[in-house]
């Protein structure tokens, strides 16, 4: 049992571990920097905050931040332009801005 860094809320990690990376695929639960349970890493999700989880670019092995890179995402392809998740869903892969940019070249080109 692990104690969530936020809310002190007793909880198993393997059990929040399952539950979140089943809820939210595209994101990886041990990418979090704190130890949360499910509503406090679905809060960090849902809000889309900056500087709380990391994850690997599967296609290049960076390191980023998803939240901070969508912001110069959306600042490099415009309002509305196309949606950086959805970068993901179409490359079938977490990637970071370089990738996701990559990516979106290649898909309009």
């Amino acid at each position: 049992m692990a104690r969530c860094d936020r809310c002190d809320t007793v909880f198993s990690p393997s059990a929040v571990r399952e539950e979140f990376n089943s809820e939210y695929p595209s994101f990886d639960y041990d990418g979090f920097k704190e130890k949360l349970c499910f509503d406090c890493a679905k809060d960090v999700i849902e809000s889309e905050e900056d500087g709380d989880i990391e994850l690997d670019c599967e296609e290049c092995g960076k390191t980023f931040d998803p939240f901070a890179d969508m912001g110069d995402f959306i600042y490099q392809t415009g309002d509305s332009g196309p949606d950086y998740l959805d970068t993901w869903s179409t490359a079938h892969k977490r990637l970071c801005l370089d990738c996701a940019m990559d990516e979106q070249r290649d898909f309009y080109s």
